[in-house]
């Protein structure tokens, strides 16, 4: 007989859910390194004597990381929590010369003197190509890791996800259509698939957060529906998830 969940069935699992456990191990997920490469071996490459800029930084762990390599390091992100976060874990509270925690919106950091970066660097954050290439020097290395264009592909495909929706802040097309506008030299463009086993409660969680809060539960338990056909089972589903790097050079 055919598995089967109705739109009920979908109530009461996302009404049991942890939604916020269920969050933290997606975004774990996300972020963690794919298979084919580590970010931060990577980054390491570029960052000898650079100034360095992380552009959507977080908590600000790599940029701390880096400090042994690097001349000066500033991360920037738009959430003020972040920033606090990042100043209270990597520098203790306290102003260090070389390390540097802003709250500033990506597309304008009026901030920072233009050319003033060896370096940039945006991990599954915003994306500007006119403000990267403001602030980058001639000569400088941009490093970008995002979500490829098949990533959660399953899942769009089950919601009928429209094409036209942006699914992340920055993608790989984005990205390349960027750097050869401005006749830069891409060194490296990598992409990683790995198959992920998801959970029923975790799946519709996501789901629920592709609808950009608009929750249906019909739709949601057509999507889940449309997936048990493919072959999953309410144990388990196994979702693609795409990651892509891309390290390009200004011109000098």
């Amino acid at each position: 007989m055919e598995d089967h969940i109705t739109a009920d069935e979908v109530r009461q699992i996302l009404a049991a859910a942890d939604r916020e456990a269920l969050s933290k191990e997606h975004d774990a997920l996300c972020l963690a390194d794919p298979p084919d490469w580590n970010y931060l071996e990577v980054i390491k490459r570029y960052s000898h004597n650079a100034t360095v800029l992380d552009m959507g930084c977080g908590y600000g762990e790599f940029l701390k990381a880096l400090l042994p390599f690097c001349k000066r390091a500033i991360g920037v992100d738009s959430s003020v929590a972040s920033i606090e976060k990042a100043i209270t874990l990597q520098c203790s509270g306290r102003r260090l010369p070389n390390l540097l925690f802003c709250q500033g919106d990506a597309r304008d950091l009026f901030q920072l003197e233009s050319g003033a970066f060896d370096l940039i660097l945006s991990r599954h954050g915003p994306f500007y190509i006119e403000e990267v290439d403001r602030l980058l020097r001639p000569g400088g290395y941009l490093v970008v890791q995002t979500l490829g264009n098949n990533n959660l592909q399953e899942l769009y495909a089950a919601l009928e996800f429209p094409k036209d929706k942006k699914r992340s802040l920055s993608s790989v097309k984005e990205v390349i259509q960027g750097v050869k506008e401005k006749s830069w030299k891409i060194y490296e463009n990598n992409n990683s698939q790995e198959r992920v086993p998801y959970s029923i409660e975790s799946l519709l969680f996501i789901m629920a957060a592709a609808l950009l809060k608009r929750i249906d539960l019909s739709a949601l338990a057509a999507a889940t529906n449309y997936l048990l056909k493919s072959g999953n089972t309410r144990e388990l589903f196994t979702i693609t998830f795409s990651r892509d790097l891309i390290v390009a050079q200004k011109p000098p």
